[in-house]
């Protein structure tokens, strides 16, 4: 048996932030997940980060294909090797596309990881040589940022980092809520400091959300102001 790695890393989730961790590895298996606040005290890493060992790491996870054997919710598999689920995926491919059309095949978007090598990219690149797909155009993150972001701006590629959200006099947080989606490790401390420095920050909500709440509780600094107005039902 190895002896036990502390190695320093961060994390992976799609929010930007990063957040340190300290990993402890064993054998090239990770053997725990910890996070060290006095080291770095500004980064508050979330849940999803904290249980990486119970999602992307569990040993729960598929290993190798796996064929429905019930009806479908009964959960019943067996064990498949790779060449027979390769022909099983091939057939059906055929099946498919010789009924309904290459229109039938849809990759969907964010299906798989977002670097170099993505398998949504690959899925496309393998249907588009064999007659074509379903696409689809914009995202279901910054669809609306990229339409109203090149009239703004007459670009796509602008933006700021939010560390100079204290140099702002006006902030509106238009149905974010960073206090619990914790878009960031950084963002709702950035907040709190432009708010002290007399920053005025709206939030647009249907609901009186946690970020809302915490910037209120925080207004002791002479000229901080959070305005929160509940407008009428539609």
């Amino acid at each position: 048996m190895g002896a036990l790695t502390i190695i320093h890393t961060a994390g992976r989730h799609n929010c930007g932030a990063r957040c340190s961790f300290t990993v402890c590895v064993k054998d090239g298996t990770i053997q725990k997940i910890s996070f060290e606040p006095e080291k770095t005290p500004c980064v508050k890493y979330c849940l999803r980060g904290h249980h990486y060992l119970d999602t992307l790491l569990s040993d729960k996870r598929l290993l190798y294909p796996m064929r429905r054997t019930g009806a479908r919710g009964e959960g019943l598999f067996e064990r498949i090797s790779w060449d027979e689920a390769l022909k099983i995926i091939a057939a059906e491919w055929k099946r498919i596309t010789g009924t309904y059309g290459p229109g039938s095949r849809y990759i969907n978007y964010s299906s798989g990881v977002a670097a170099v090598a993505r398998p949504d990219v690959f899925a496309k690149r393998l249907a588009a040589l064999d007659g074509g797909y379903l696409g689809y155009y914009n995202s279901y993150s910054t669809a609306c940022t990229k339409i109203a972001t090149e009239y703004v701006y007459g670009t796509y590629f602008s933006g700021n980092s939010s560390i100079f959200l204290e140099k702002s006099k006006l902030i509106i947080l238009w149905a974010h809520n960073p206090r619990e989606t914790l878009f960031g490790a950084y963002l709702m401390d950035e907040l709190r400091r432009a708010k002290k420095q007399g920053t005025r920050i709206i939030v647009i909500d249907p609901r009186r959300s946690a970020t809302a709440r915490c910037l209120i509780e925080n207004v002791t600094e002479k000229g901080a102001c959070l305005k929160l107005k509940m407008l009428p039902k539609l």
